[in-house]
């Protein structure tokens, strides 16, 4: 709980369960991150897939 504390802003001055909260909302938001940072990858990847079956089935 001693690293955790170090890692979290204030984190020195919360109680364990506000710390483990703090900590799961942040996990939380990096996910969401992730996902979002997938599907722009996804989209930016598709046009060239379909451009690419365009010109082999041409």
């Amino acid at each position: 709980m001693q690293e955790l504390g170090r890692l979290i802003p204030g984190g020195g001055k919360m109680s364990t369960a506000e710390m483990l909260l703090v900590g799961q909302k942040y996990v939380q938001y990096l996910q969401a991150q992730i996902s979002i940072l997938e599907l722009d990858k996804c989209d930016k990847i598709r046009p060239f897939y379909a451009f690419s079956y365009q010109l082999i089935n041409y």
